[in-house]
C-alpha cells in the first residue's frame, strides 16, 4: 500500500511596520493552516484585504503571542490569501500549511 503524504509548507511573516497589512499566498489545496505568534499579538484575516491594518474597524482573528498554534481547516473552499498585521513593529507570525 502506498500513501501520498505531502510535506507541510512552513513560512513566517514579519510585520516590519506596525498596523501595516502583509499577505501570504496560500496553496489552492490547503487542508489545514496553523498559525502561531512569537513575541507580539498578530491580527489575521483570510481572503479579505484591508481588514487587519486598522484594529479599530477591521474584522479579524487575534493570534495571541506565545500561545499554542491556532488551527484552521475543513473548508468547502480553502482561502487563497492570509492577511497579517500587528500593533507591534517586528512581530512575527509562523505559518504552517498542510495540503
Amino acid at each position: 500500500m502506498s500513501l501520498h503524504v505531502s510535506m507541510p509548507a512552513v513560512s513566517r511573516v514579519v510585520c516590519t511596520n506596525a498596523n501595516t497589512e502583509y499577505s501570504v499566498a496560500l496553496p489552492k489545496n490547503a487542508a489545514e493552516i496553523r498559525v502561531q505568534a512569537r513575541a507580539a499579538d498578530v491580527r489575521i484575516a483570510f481572503d479579505h484585504t484591508g481588514e487587519v491594518a486598522d484594529a479599530a474597524v477591521g474584522i479579524f482573528w487575534t493570534v495571541k503571542a506565545a500561545q499554542p498554534p491556532h488551527i484552521f481547516g475543513s473548508w468547502a473552499t480553502p482561502p487563497r490569501t492570509l492577511y497579517v498585521a500587528s500593533t507591534t513593529g517586528g512581530a512575527v507570525l509562523e505559518v504552517l500549511v498542510r495540503s
